[in-house]
């Protein structure tokens, strides 16, 4: 398989409150890859994705 084009890499805002249900093993996972970071840091909003990946 050869990879044609590459979306984007998008990290969407989610409320402490959602990112709290998260399961012991997404919280340790997630947090040691940096992904609770960029979410909580993120601006992008799950309707601005959407449109950002159709466009793409």
């Amino acid at each position: 398989m050869n990879i044609l084009a590459e979306g984007p890499v998008l990290a969407i805002h989610q409320s402490d409150e959602l990112l709290g249900k998260m399961s012991e093993w997404c919280v340790k996972t997630h947090t040691a890859n940096g992904l609770v970071d960029r979410v909580k840091a993120s601006k992008l909003t799950e309707r601005a994705a959407e449109l950002q990946t159709l466009d793409f």
